[in-house]
């Protein structure tokens, strides 16, 4: 298994850790259960937080050089790779337009320390 360290974290994070740490703080930043981050739901709060998931998921891996795949990340929302493309091309459109989406994604990427 192969183990990453960061800097300014003790613990050896895995790639599936890596994801999880992630969902947990957007599920506590955006007060959406876990469960519905991976659900079935399409009301608007538990989409964002799937988006702002699966945007922060692409965005730490490319930094950390972890080379997580999108259909890791899908499988951890129990969706298709396909649908993370989407989730972060509405995200990157989202935080080009929306100064509220912008402000609420950098608090939770703030919240984020890796």
């Amino acid at each position: 298994m192969n183990y990453w360290i960061i800097p300014g974290i003790k613990e050896k994070l895995t790639k599936k850790a890596l994801l999880q740490k992630i969902m947990a703080i957007v599920s506590e930043e955006t007060g959406i259960e876990i469960d519905e981050i991976k659900g079935r739901n399409r009301y608007n709060d538990i989409v964002k937080a799937r988006q702002f998931f699966c945007h922060l998921s692409k965005t730490f891996e490319v930094r950390l050089k972890m080379n997580i795949s999108l259909t890791m990340i899908g499988k951890e929302i129990n969706k298709d790779h396909t649908t993370v493309i989407h989730a972060i091309n509405k995200c990157n459109d989202f935080l080009c337009t929306e100064p509220d989406y912008k402000e609420e994604y950098d608090l939770i990427k703030k919240n984020i320390k890796l």
